[in-house]
């Protein structure tokens, strides 16, 4: 049986049915150059553009990829807010070594199928890696603007196929919902009173934690009874303190009624006459991620709760309020979600029925 296949309407490539791979040949000067490609785009450019005479020179006219990533680093990254530079940074970090001094017109599919085989190898171990989909995505970004803009004829090189092949293992679900008896529980196991506080306010607010870290005084209006979420901590990829965001999540002012657990705590912490502009803060100091972090985790352990990190206080929120109220408009105006299916993936309230259902929380759950 002949082991390659010609192809119709694509002169000079051939698929090699061992391999699957696509075959592009051309002879020179008597001489038979052949190259194998995992797509048919490539293995056409490749008879267009070889030429042995020209290799080393073309090579030296075709840009690296470190060449390429700081002009697109200084167009798209001009506007982006610092953390969202930082997380782009580090996703790109991960095959950026291997990368960095490749000519682009070396940079094909088959190249990035080896990398990503070796990079799963590497990470074969990790227990918090579970794929490299968004690091392929940033990368994905960054080859469609070359193309668009410095070199149509450049053939973006990763595809769905480089996406299923990044997968290392399937994502566990994690239960980040607690019942009402197991927030009680988990209030009641801290042992500092100024991060229970904080605690309890990120519950009844229903707020992300760096929300309630920016909280500032001059939102809160205990005469109308209303908690203004507009301001938000920025930390760095160490977790530090970086800045404070005028704006949340989705540049929305959200509104949340204060009920009588958040009055009380609120009264506590504004009426010593503190003159700092943070609601919550040490010695003048807005928090750092790892400070709240922990003692969550701390009171998590102590309490006896299979749960850890800081957003699992904003899911068991939206669901307990969806449970006792049965309104999605309820946790709507909680979570400060404009759409009913994102309200719903929190649990999923207009002005009233929040009122009457954070009061319904408040009445089951006893907070001191």
């Amino acid at each position: 049986m002949n082991r390659y296949k010609k192809l119709p309407g694509h002169k000079n490539v051939r698929k090699d049915l061992k391999t699957g791979k696509y075959q592009a040949y051309k002879t020179i000067d008597g001489v038979q150059y052949s190259k194998d490609f995992c797509r048919i785009g490539e293995a056409k450019r490749w008879l267009y553009t070889f030429s042995p005479e020209l290799m080393e020179v073309k090579k030296k006219l075709t840009p690296k990829f470190s060449e390429v990533f700081e002009e697109y680093k200084e167009i798209r990254f001009s506007d982006l807010e610092f953390a969202s530079i930082e997380v782009k940074t580090s996703r790109l970090q991960v095959f950026y070594a291997e990368l960095k001094d490749v000519h682009m017109e070396d940079i094909t599919a088959e190249f990035f199928k080896k990398l990503i085989l070796e990079k799963k190898k590497e990470y074969a171990n990790s227990k918090k890696r579970l794929s490299f989909d968004l690091e392929i995505k940033e990368y994905k970004a960054i080859f469609n603007w070359y193309r668009d803009f410095k070199d149509y004829k450049f053939i973006v090189p990763l595809t769905k196929f480089h996406k299923q092949l990044g997968r290392i293992r399937k994502a566990i679900p994690k239960n980040r919902r607690m019942s009402v008896q197991q927030v009680q529980k988990f209030f009641n196991a801290f042992e500092s009173n100024f991060f229970r506080d904080f605690a309890i306010t990120q519950f009844f607010s229903c707020a992300r934690v760096s929300e309630i870290a920016g909280l500032q005084t001059r939102s809160i209006d205990l005469t109308e009874g209303v908690l203004l979420i507009k301001d938000v901590v920025v930390w760095d990829k160490n977790k530090l303190f970086v800045e404070l965001k005028p704006y949340t999540k989705n540049n929305d002012v959200k509104y949340v009624r204060i009920i009588k657990p958040l009055y009380d705590i609120f009264v506590r912490r504004l009426s010593n006459g503190d003159p700092h502009p943070y609601v919550f803060h040490i010695e003048g100091e807005p928090l750092k991620y790892r400070q709240i972090q922990h003692h969550y985790n701390k009171a998590f352990k102590k309490a006896g709760l299979d749960f850890s990190g800081t957003h699992t206080l904003r899911h068991s929120m939206a669901s307990i309020a969806r449970e006792l109220s049965g309104s999605i408009d309820a946790v709507q105006s909680l979570t400060g979600h404009k759409s009913v299916r994102q309200a719903e993936h929190y649990a999923g309230l207009s002005q009233s029925s929040q009122l009457t259902a954070l009061n319904a929380v408040a009445e089951v759950l006893k907070v001191e």
